[in-house]
């Protein structure tokens, strides 16, 4: 059940391809840990760091659609909200039933799917949009 980061989800945007290379290797830490039957304190360090790199990474890109005016702006900004959003039920699930297979399987279908198909869609688009201003 690992993430593998795949080159076609290159954008084309430096910055923005590292961080996403980055935020499947952390899903794939968040995974391994649930799926390896970590202990709940190594399972939490690793989701809350995955949460805090994710809102790190939505800003760092929002500023970087502000700066190029990107049109789809919002958008972007209604999809990385419902992200937020899907963390935020993730760790509730944590928190009421701890870590399951139940659980790793809410992020393998959910949230990996929602990664890969906003990389492969909006993200893809901004890489592109960019790419024709310059």
């Amino acid at each position: 059940m690992s993430l593998r980061w795949d080159d076609k989800l290159l954008i084309g945007v430096e910055n923005v391809d590292k961080q996403h290379k980055e935020l499947f290797n952390y899903l794939d830490k968040f995974l391994s840990a649930v799926k390896e039957g970590k202990g709940k304190q190594e399972i939490e360090n690793a989701l809350n760091f995955l949460e805090d790199y994710t809102i790190k990474h939505f800003h760092d890109e929002e500023e970087i659609q502000k700066r190029y005016r990107y049109p789809r702006m919002n958008e972007q900004c209604k999809q990385h909200e419902a992200f937020k959003k899907e963390l935020k039920d993730l760790r509730s699930g944590f928190e009421d039933i701890g870590a399951s297979v139940l659980l790793a399987l809410n992020v393998q279908n959910k949230m990996v799917n929602w990664v890969k198909n906003h990389i492969s869609t909006l993200d893809r688009d901004l890489g592109e949009y960019i790419k024709n201003k310059k």
